[in-house]
Parts: C-alpha cells; structure tokens; sequence
C-alpha cells in the first residue's frame, strides 16, 4: 500500500516513477560503437571511478612507469641505430702488397684442401698478416678475425661476447648475400647478443639458442663478468658446430622443371669431402658444371686468429683455453667444418700448444724473409720508383741487403727515412739498425757479468752481493705460462722458475753464433746441430 500510494503521489505531482529516477546512475556517455555521437554531457559516468586512498604513491608509480617507457623507447632507438653500423671483418689486399709466389703457394694449396689447424710461424714484421689477406681476400672464404693486437676481450665473458658476435655475422652474411640461404638467418639468431632490450618482447624468442644467450647476457649484467665458465663457452662452441653441419649439408632450393621436390633438399655429404668439393667444384664434368653453376658456391669459414702467442695472457683460464682449443680440433681435424690458423711471431707459442696436447694436431708453415733475388725485384720495382732522381745513385743494394737481409718492412722504413733526410742519412742511423746494435751490446755486456761472477765465486773471491740476472726482453707470454727451455713446468705459486734465472748462454756462445749467422749462405743455423753443440737451453734463451 505504501508503494503504490508513493507512486501515485509521485505520478499526481508531475514526477517519474521511483525506478527511472535512479537508471541515470547506470548510464554511460561513452558511444557503444564508433561514429556514434555521445550521449548527453549532462549524464554522468562512473565508469572506473573509485577512491584513491594513497595519491602520492599513485603518482609515483606513474612517474616511474612513464621513465620506463622512455628509457625503453631510447634503448630501441639506439639499437636501431647500432644495427647500421655493423663492424665488418672482410679480408682485403693490403694496398702495395709484394707478391712472394712460394708462400702464397704454400698457404693456397692447405686452405684449398681439407680443414686443418695450421699453425703460422715467423719473426716479426716478414708479412705474416700481409700473406694471409692476400688469400683470404677471395670470395670463397668468410673469415672470423681476432686480431689480438687490439683484442676484443681479456676475459672469458669478453670472449663468449666477441665470438658469439663473429659466428653471428657469418650466418647473418650467409643469409642476406646467398640466394636461398635465408633460413639461416635463424642460425644467426642463435648468437645474437645485442637488441637484449628489443628482442626481450619479441617472438622471436621462441628459438631456443637466443633464449641461451639472452640469459647469459642477464647473467653478466647481475653477477659480473666472472660468472660466465668455461662450460658456457663449450656449449657455445658446440652450437657453432651443429650450425656449421646444418650448413655444409644444406642445399637451397632450386626452382626447376626438373626438379623433383619444391621443398629444400638437405643433403649427407662424406665429412671428409666436405670442404673439398666446394673448392674442386670446377674439375667435375661439365653436366654437373652446369647443375652446380645454378646454385652458389658455399663460402668456407676460417677462424683466424692473428698475433696468437697473446692468448694465454688475455685468458689466465687453462681450462678454458683447453676447451677452446679442443674445440678448434674437432671443428677441424674431427667434423671437417672449417679452417682454423694462428698466426704468430713468438716461437715459445708452439711449446705452450704442445703442452695443452694440441701441437701434434696442427700443420706448421714457417714464413722467413725474403731471399735476395726477392729483395732486389721488391728495390727495384717498388722502393726506388719513389726516389728522386738524384738520390737513387746514392742506395746502394749491397750495403743495404748486408745490413737489412731480407726484411722488407726494414727497407721501406730506411728508404723513407733516406728521402726525407734528402740523402743525408747512414744506415748506421736507421732505427732498426740502432735497436738490433743496442740489443746485441746488452746481450754481450749481461752474460759478460754472468761469467765473471760465475768465476768468481769458484775462486771464492765473489762478495755478498746480489748476484747478476741477466738482460731480460719483454715476452708476451705471462709467467704462468711461460715454459721452461728445461721443459720444467712452473712452480706451484704459478711464477716460472726460469723467470728470474740467468740465461744459460755465454757471451762466447752468442759471438759464435753471430758469426755462424754471418758465415753461412742460408742466414740460419740447424736447430739441433747447435743444441748439440753448445746445450739446449743455452739455445732456448738466445730465442727468448
């Protein structure tokens, strides 16, 4: 009775029924589709309208959230920006590069042929790196450089970086410049270790080796470089192999009438021709020619690491250098995927590869200087064209090969010296000839005051002091690497035992070789025809 006399009180004084004057309460201003004007303004809206009871921690998350995302957008900007400037290795012709057939030779026929670990011998400054991209400049070979005279890393976590970034760019140029290739883009993925912040919302993330990456790269970010492990490093070398399989036996798709499938044919070639027929593919048939001649020829991979005796200095880790290296042999020696040469100017670097059981695996090429019929065609046509006249007459061969030998780069550097001195310039004042005189001197001086005090304290005359150590040259092998001419190992403190002793060599002993050197046609003496002579390590020090 009460509601209806309310409604019929309410419908006699003009008003709306008591259920239509709260409905306002439930309405919406916004349209329910596009294009559809909006409702009256004077309706209100409660839609999301609740109380805040913490304003301010309200506001600050918000201006936290808003940093973010600009935070964010400038980091994929700046990504962006970086995959522009990709860092490129390629292997070009250094410019006046003088040509030595032998080598060349040489170096051709072991990287035409099956992969193998080759080791790269040779003093200083005799065209070692020249050499090689003269080589490594054609087509066929994509090479992964470490140069580690402006190294790219001093620690493992630097290192799994640096070559996580190398083996990246080979399957990314795989990709962008073969035809049919493309697929291993995602290859590429697998050893991407930049666009961290991009990639981190991508789908790409779906592929299992970037999810191994980016998870490496977190960890380095929380825990520091010390917590990548040679275990890393290994699982990072064996999902370079499975790559490399996966290309060697892949075929890209051909489209053909004859073709049999429109699928890509992965195919089972022997391992051990695996190289061999990408590089004799010109000596089959002319049928097979013509089939091959349809598809690109598959570019060989080199890993090449130049002025390598500086590795064990770079990475203190044995075990990681051993892995490393093992890893190199079976790439090599084992699946027959790639070439893998070292490059180096110190020849204690063989007895360290030794040591770690790698030596006996590797093939040795030993590059010296230039005989003399070399030097004189490398004086003739490229250093005295850019003499002036009038001070050609004043170079003579003789007295310059007497002082130089073979050394090219000595050459260029005294003949540059001598035109900008107009002329006036001995080759008693060239900087080689000064350092190799001065070296000399100080060899003789330091195993003179060896041998007298070694006299003197037989006599008993030798007075409490402390006793000479020698002239010590700089080595690039730290002292926890460094291996005695013994063949002695280093102490349990990880200092050499050698590191601090006298050499073993006399003063007499070094003339004699000198004049050995002077008097012999072929600028070297048999190594151990002089260890017999004058004792092992006697020799081994005068290498050092």
């Amino acid at each position: 009775m009460k509601s209806s006399s309310l409604v019929s009180r309410n419908r006699g004084h003009g008003l709306r029924p008591s259920a239509d004057s709260f409905a306002w309460m439930f309405r919406t201003n916004l349209p329910p589709r596009r294009g559809m004007p909006l409702s009256s303004v004077q309706k209100r809206n409660f839609f999301a309208h609740a109380r805040d009871s913490k304003p301010a921690e309200t506001l600050k998350s918000l201006t936290e959230a808003r940093k973010s995302l600009e935070e964010a957008r400038q980091e994929i900007k700046e990504n962006r920006e970086r995959a522009q400037l990709r860092t490129t290795h390629t292997f070009a012709p250094l410019p006046g590069f003088f040509s030595r057939p032998a080598e060349l030779r040489a170096l051709k026929r072991i990287l035409e042929g099956p992969p193998a670990f080759t080791v790269l011998c040779g003093a200083s400054s005799v065209g070692k790196t020249a050499l090689l991209r003269e080589v490594l400049s054609e087509s066929r070979y994509h090479v992964l450089h470490f140069d580690l005279r402006i190294a790219g890393f001093a620690d493992l976590s630097s290192l799994y970086l640096s070559l996580c970034k190398q083996m990246e760019q080979f399957f990314d140029t795989m990709s962008r410049e073969m035809e049919g290739y493309e697929v291993f883009e995602k290859e590429a993925w697998g050893f991407k270790v930049s666009f961290l912040a991009l990639c981190s919302s991508c789908t790409l993330l779906t592929w299992d080796s970037k999810h191994d990456r980016l998870s490496i790269e977190r960890l380095i970010d929380s825990s520091g470089p010390e917590a990548v492990k040679t275990s890393d490093v290994a699982r990072l070398m064996e999902l370079f192999q499975s790559s490399l399989l996966h290309y060697w036996e892949f075929q890209p798709k051909i489209d053909d009438d004859n073709a049999s499938s429109e699928e890509t044919k992965v195919g089972h070639a022997d391992n051990m021709e695996r190289v061999g027929e990408a590089e004799r593919s010109a000596e089959k048939s002319p049928q097979q020619s013509k089939d091959k001649a349809e598809r690109p020829a598959k570019r060989v991979p080199v890993i090449f690491f130049d002025e390598a005796h500086k590795l064990p200095a770079l990475i203190r880790s044995t075990e990681a250098m051993k892995c490393l290296l093992d890893a190199m042999l079976v790439l090599t020696k084992q699946d027959r995927l790639c070439h893998v040469v070292h490059a180096t100017s110190d020849s204690i670097y063989q007895t360290w590869l030794r040591q770690l059981n790698i030596m006996h695996h590797c093939k040795i090429i030993s590059i010296g200087d230039c005989s003399k019929t070399e030097t004189s065609v490398y004086f003739t046509e490229k250093l005295l064209p850019g003499v002036p006249e009038a001070l050609r007459k004043r170079l003579n061969f003789e007295i310059l090969y007497d002082a130089f030998g073979g050394k090219l780069v000595h050459w260029a550097d005294y003949v540059s010296d001598f035109v900008n001195a107009n002329g006036d310039f001995a080759v008693e004042k060239s900087t080689h000839f000064l350092q190799a005189y001065t070296l000399l001197n100080l060899q003789l001086i330091y195993a003179s005051e060896i041998e007298a005090a070694a006299l003197e304290k037989q006599g008993g005359s030798r007075s409490s002091g402390q006793a000479p150590q020698g002239f010590k040259i700089y080595t690039p092998l730290t002292a926890e690497t460094t291996v005695a001419a013994s063949g002695t190992n280093s102490d349990t403190n990880g200092s050499s035992k050698t590191g601090d002793a006298p050499p073993a060599y006399t003063a007499l002993q070094l003339l004699d070789v000198m004049h050995r050197l002077t008097r012999s046609h072929a600028r070297c003496v048999r190594y151990f025809s002089l260890c017999r002579a004058i004792g092992i390590r006697a020799v081994d020090d005068m290498v050092r």
